[in-house]
């Protein structure tokens, strides 16, 4: 009876040191596709609970990178005369392995100089813009925070219940960025926008570098011109602060 109670006890041994392993860096991300394609084409990526991270670089090819930390199947591209849509794939995980965090990535890498139109949507993954320049933006996280730094004409950025934390270039298209419950923070640096909507549900609102603020009522701002591309901000509970 003795001998059987060291089983548990090497049991946990075993899964602590496979734990160790399989969070470690030698045994962490590996690529499981890596896809290119015409620099023309707009770009939409679907995921589920994959991190979405999207860079600019000086590849002359727009580049979809898929990795885990688990076996992995990438799911089969579509891939039109306009658009590539890639989704995210099926982890396989051993029993093991449910113990223990499961780390997806899709990157994409745009060319430089892109003027694509580049969509992204998740459902618990984070979405993070590094300084890219696109065309047209848009975004959707349903628990995923959404980040970043981009350069585009048009902005749609939408997280039902997390953060939106942006800096925006060039704005010059009326755009719009909602949250359900978190808050909403936009810096805006060359802009064309002539306007401002911010009403948040609950949250406070603030509106600076626009001309003639109106408050309508206590969450809820305009500012800027009376006609001219519109930048609207809403939440239901988080706080907005534009600039």
């Amino acid at each position: 009876m003795k001998k059987l109670l060291w089983i548990p006890a090497i049991i946990l041994l075993v899964a602590g040191l496979y734990g160790v392993l399989y969070l470690s860096t030698a045994h962490g991300m590996t690529t499981v596709s890596r896809d290119t394609y015409a620099p023309t084409r707009n770009v939409t990526i679907d995921a589920r609970n994959a991190d979405v991270r999207v860079a600019q670089s000086n590849s002359a090819k727009l580049v979809v990178k898929q990795a885990a930390n688990v076996k992995y199947a990438a799911a089969t591209t579509v891939d039109n005369s306009t658009t590539v849509t890639e989704k995210q794939g099926v982890a396989k995980l051993t029993a093991l392995q449910h113990l223990f965090p499961t780390k997806i990535q899709m990157t994409v890498y745009l060319p430089a100089n892109y003027v694509g139109v580049v969509r992204i949507k998740t459902a618990s993954g984070a979405i993070q813009l590094q300084n890219i320049t696109a065309q047209k933006i848009a975004v959707r996280s349903a628990s995923g925070s959404i980040s970043g730094e981009l350069t585009a004409k048009q902005l749609t950025a939408r997280a039902d219940s997390s953060a939106v934390k942006l800096t925006a270039n060039e704005l010059a298209q009326s755009s719009r960025v909602t949250t359900a419950s978190g808050s909403v923070k936009l810096t805006l640096k060359d802009t064309r926008l002539r306007r401002v909507d911010a009403q948040s549900a609950s949250g406070g609102v603030k509106v600076d570098g626009f001309a003639h603020v109106k408050r309508h009522a206590e969450h809820h701002l305009s500012a800027g011109a009376t006609s001219g591309a519109l930048l609207t901000v809403k939440t239901a509970s988080g706080a907005i602060d534009v600039q």
